[in-house]
């Protein structure tokens, strides 16, 4: 299954950081995420080599989404919230932490190691806005720890969806920790013919 993603004009990625070895164990992201900085270092404690023994193995969920970015204000899509609100299919909390040995994602209480693979982006018009379709996709490899050193922050992801049979839904990544917000269009296997519709629909609330 492909997937499509749309990404705004001069988006810029969040992938600056200095980074230092040690590993941190993912329960502490989750119970400790908004501690001060002096406070995790003392509360967060590495697995016992017997909870290791007995955690699961290591799977991974290969993920091949298209994202299509519209060259879209971002102060648009804030004022089309509103609009927007009847449309949320679900709303969850990302955990993003960016370490030396590579980026990580906690979300419903599980760790994954995201491990990209960068493919060619195109561009394309859609009712007068362009967009730029990203079908890199990323592999999702379950873990268990990261370096303690890192840098991380608190998203929070919605995801709407016009109807049941839509096929194409618009996400949003907002972070309360730095202003960043992120913003694409969501779909599988992208092809003008099939997702231009849906794609207007969600145009015509936030343009």
């Amino acid at each position: 299954m492909l997937l499509y993603c749309i990404y705004p004009k001069g988006l810029d990625a969040f992938r600056e950081y200095k980074y230092r070895p040690n590993t941190e164990p993912m329960s502490s992201i989750i119970a400790n995420e908004r501690m001060t900085s002096n406070e995790r270092m003392t509360s967060n404690e590495r697995m016992t080599s017997n909870e290791r023994m007995n955690a699961p193995d290591r799977t991974t969920e290969r993920t091949t989404t298209s994202k299509v970015y519209p060259a879209i204000a971002s102060n648009k899509v804030n004022v089309a919230g509103k609009k927007l609100s009847k449309y949320v299919e679900r709303e969850e909390e990302i955990i993003e932490v960016y370490t030396s040995t590579g980026i990580y994602e906690v979300s419903g209480g599980k760790l994954h190691r995201i491990v990209p693979t960068d493919r060619a982006h195109t561009s394309v018009t859609v009712d007068g806005v362009r967009m730029l379709v990203d079908t890199s996709s990323a592999n999702r490899v379950v873990d268990y720890n990261f370096p303690r050193t890192n840098t991380r922050r608190t998203l929070i992801r919605t995801i709407y969806r016009m109807d049941k049979k839509s096929t194409v839904k618009f996400v949003t990544n907002r972070s309360e920790d730095d202003g960043y917000l992120d913003y694409y269009f969501l779909t599988d296997n992208y092809t003008q013919a099939l997702h231009r519709e849906d794609i207007i629909a969600f145009l015509q609330l936030i343009k």
